[in-house]
């Protein structure tokens, strides 16, 4: 597959799975109406929060399959799915609005607040998929002044990436796998109704 290809193959995929208009779109994920349409029906490209915007906005969960035998934990499926994410902040919520100790009220504020924080960035969704990039080169005994050079960016670029504190554009991510020898496919799944448990992530 090129990288033209995987690009249109994800264009296509929003395109079947949407459901509401780009007006609509638009005013879930705050990107602009012009570039939606720019980014989903013609040639801009997507950036990985371009794609996690739309999926959250059209309650969809994202599947990167890259041919690693990875599987998602229980705990870590909590970022992926963005209905259980949202009731598990609006449980946190409750929680504090509930409770007559002002130390559990704080803790469960706290907690709300850096799913909060997450939400915003994504930055935890970027970490995870890139801690699967970092552990093929780890495979591979490629370093991260290896990866930069052979993807013309920075170290510290790159490094960052790794880290999760970059939002990059998918033809880097096909790029990356490619040089992993990796493959790419993303997928949108329906989010599967259901509540999910306070006590999963609260010792964490």
């Amino acid at each position: 597959m090129t990288n033209k290809e995987f690009i249109f193959s994800v264009k296509k995929s929003i395109q079947e799975s949407l459901n509401i208009s780009l007006e609509e779109l638009s005013k879930k994920t705050k990107i602009k109406t012009q570039r939606l349409k720019a980014i989903i029906f013609q040639n801009d490209n997507i950036y990985i929060n371009d794609l996690f915007s739309i999926a959250r906005a059209l309650n969809l969960r994202i599947e990167f399959d890259l041919g690693d035998d990875y599987t998602v934990c229980e705990d870590e499926l909590l970022y992926w799915d963005f209905e259980k994410y949202n009731n598990l902040k609006n449980q946190f919520l409750l929680k504090a609005e509930n409770s007559s100790n002002s130390s559990d009220k704080e803790y469960y504020l706290s907690r709300r607040n850096i799913l909060l924080k997450n939400e915003k960035s994504f930055n935890m969704l970027r970490f995870l998929l890139c801690s699967r990039i970092e552990k093929q080169m780890r495979i591979l005994e490629l370093s991260s002044s290896e990866m930069a050079t052979l993807l013309n960016v920075t170290d510290y670029y790159f490094i960052g990436l790794i880290n999760g504190e970059e939002n990059f554009p998918l033809s880097l991510l096909f790029k990356i796998t490619s040089i992993l020898n990796l493959d790419c496919i993303i997928k949108f799944e329906p989010v599967i109704k259901g509540e999910v448990r306070i006590e999963a992530i609260s010792n964490n």
